[in-house]
């Protein structure tokens, strides 16, 4: 397996931006809104240790999904750097517009239909 570029780290008023419609189609599926959030509480993890987590027994290490749509997904929105060869994921240059909306969420569970995730 490659690794995907990591995206440049941008000086930050060049910092592209991800707009609101891009942040709910991120946070549009529970297992992105899971990495984001658990991102907002760490720098970078261990995709192996997402995947096997006790919360995501839907996820196995292999999940198809997982690494072909939401890791992709993700790094390809600047959400996330995601490195194939390390099985790692960190913040991206992007990551605090998503975070934002996710620090809100989270605040605010209880009200959503269905809690937070």
């Amino acid at each position: 397996m490659t690794s995907l570029p990591p995206r440049p780290t941008a000086d930050p008023s060049e910092r592209r931006t991800v707009t609101l419609d891009a942040v709910f189609s991120i946070l549009g599926d529970r297992d992105r809104r899971r990495l984001v959030s658990e991102l907002v509480e760490t720098d970078s993890l261990s995709v192996e240790e997402f995947a096997r987590s006790a919360d995501r027994d839907e996820f196995r290490v292999d999940d198809t999904r997982l690494y072909h749509v939401h890791l992709p997904k993700l790094h390809d929105a600047g959400v996330c750097n995601w490195d194939r060869d390390a099985g790692a994921v960190r913040r991206g240059p992007c990551f605090d517009d998503v975070a934002v909306v996710v620090e809100v969420l989270r605040a605010n569970g209880d009200a959503l239909p269905g809690g937070w995730p």
